[in-house]
């Protein structure tokens, strides 16, 4: 549900999305999918987690921007989150305009 919110939101700002339902999917996607400007990534995921996920994925890319998405606010959350590759880090329950503010960082267009 919240993926399909967020979703929702992100095309209402004139964002294109593709979700994946676990970290091994991430991965599938972003390889099929070479142009995706920015991942958000939640590290809670089935199959493979978003640290695990995002490790791998800066393997095929070292420069794509990575957001973290984590129900935990606390320091050492943000840092796993950046030890792991990510870009940066966003609580949950995300707060719409500090999402938009997140992700406009990335893509200055």
């Amino acid at each position: 549900m919240n993926q399909l919110i967020a979703q929702e939101f992100l095309h209402k700002h004139g964002l294109t999305t593709l979700i994946a339902e676990n970290g091994q999917e991430a991965i599938d996607v972003m390889s099929q999918n070479p142009a995706i400007d920015l991942i958000l990534m939640d590290v809670q995921m089935p199959v493979m987690d978003g640290y695990t996920a995002t490790r791998k994925i800066r393997e095929m890319n070292a420069d794509i921007p990575i957001i973290g998405m984590t129900a935990n606010a606390m320091d050492d959350d943000k840092q796993a989150c950046l030890s792991a590759g990510m870009n940066g880090h966003i609580a949950k329950p995300i707060d719409p305009d500090l999402l938009l503010h997140r992700i406009g960082e990335y893509l200055k267009e």
